[in-house]
């Protein structure tokens, strides 16, 4: 179909000018037996043929039906939206869902019903009817605005609401702290590794209207501590969960190898992961008689911190992990790995 084919518009309704003589309106229920009606259509004895006692069908009943029926295509062919009617609504029990209505009183209002067989009044209180085009703004604001959410909290899905679009961060680890004596490199830690970013996704999420979209943001690890994980949850349900990073430490004299990055868990049914990013590694410190640089993991945005002389620095992006530590001077002083830098979430809610 095509919208050059569209047939002439009905501009005027069939039997418009019929003489009253000419033309009747057609009731729901005749009351005699040959008067056509919308319950029985035209009646049995009009299917009946003459000669065998029947009664042809009324031409005033056909004029009748076909302006009826004309007269409604012509306000649609014009454009126009039925106005709420409750007793319409009572006749056919109920609005359905989706259906657009204007208002009874406000020109130019509209209404959209958001429940099937909707006996409700659009602008009562908790009616099943939200406001056209408040709500056409209101999705238009949250297809385009995404919120970004650095501290845990939760969210109730609006009423046109059908997914959800979630970046989730985990958060990263911390540096190694480094402590090196005497004078022999392979017998101290002089260099500590970096700390392990947290993993980050990206996930189309199956919600509901009024169902709550639940944001628990990865701590950041301290120095030699592990990263926090940032999970998602749909109403009581997991949905996604993207581990922090994790830390750098000595294991063992002159060893201090960089953390792991943090990993993701995609556990609600119907949901898309549309990235899967694995946290980044720390680097390596000190491996025996070898000196690595112990910068931090990269979080999705960069920010990891890079390994420093007397104290490792800190992240500063959204799940980057912390450098470690290092002493060339061997003071047989203890210094800090630097911190991993906290998780994050942003989530935008889609029809």
């Amino acid at each position: 179909m095509q919208n050059a084919g569209f047939p002439t518009k009905i501009a005027v309704p069939f039997g418009s000018s019929a003489s009253s003589a000419n033309i009747r309106a057609i009731p729901v229920t005749a009351t005699d037996a040959v008067s056509a009606s919308f319950n029985l259509g035209f009646p049995p004895n009009t299917m009946i043929p003459t000669d065998a006692g029947g009664t042809p069908p009324d031409g005033r009943d056909m004029n009748g039906i076909l302006f009826m029926t004309t007269a409604l295509a012509q306000q649609y062919c014009a454009g126009a939206v039925p106005s709420f009617d409750a007793a319409f609504q009572t006749t056919v029990g109920g609005y359905p869902i989706g259906c657009i209505v204007q208002d009874a009183t406000t020109p130019g209002k509209y209404w959209r019903s958001t429940a099937d067989a909707n006996m409700t009044t659009p602008g009562a209180s908790g009616a099943s009817w939200v406001d056209f085009f408040a709500d056409i703004t209101t999705i238009l604001t949250g297809i385009t605005s995404p919120v970004l959410v650095t501290s845990s909290t939760s969210i109730t899905a609006p009423s046109w609401a059908t997914r959800v679009e979630v970046i989730a961060v985990g958060a990263g680890a911390g540096g190694s702290d480094c402590q090196a004596t005497g004078s022999t490199i392979a017998n101290t830690n002089a260099s500590g590794g970096g700390g392990g970013a947290g993993a980050n996704a990206r996930a189309i999420l199956p919600i509901t209207s009024g169902q709550t979209l639940v944001l628990n943001i990865g701590a950041a690890g301290g120095p030699e501590g592990n990263g926090g994980a940032t999970t998602v949850y749909v109403g009581d349900t997991l949905a996604l969960t993207c581990n922090g990073g994790a830390k750098s430490g000595f294991t063992q004299t002159a060893n201090s190898p960089g953390g792991y990055g943090g990993t993701i868990s995609l556990t609600l049914t119907g949901g898309v992961l549309l990235e899967n990013s694995p946290g980044s590694p720390g680097g390596d410190g000190q491996n025996g008689s070898f000196i690595k640089s112990g910068k931090g993991g990269d979080g999705r945005w960069g920010g990891a911190g890079r390994d420093g002389q007397g104290a490792g620095e800190s992240a500063t992006g959204f799940g980057a992990g912390g450098g470690g530590a290092y002493d060339s001077a061997f003071s047989n002083t203890l210094y800090t790995g630097g911190s991993g830098f906290q998780g994050c979430c942003i989530y935008r809610f889609l029809p």
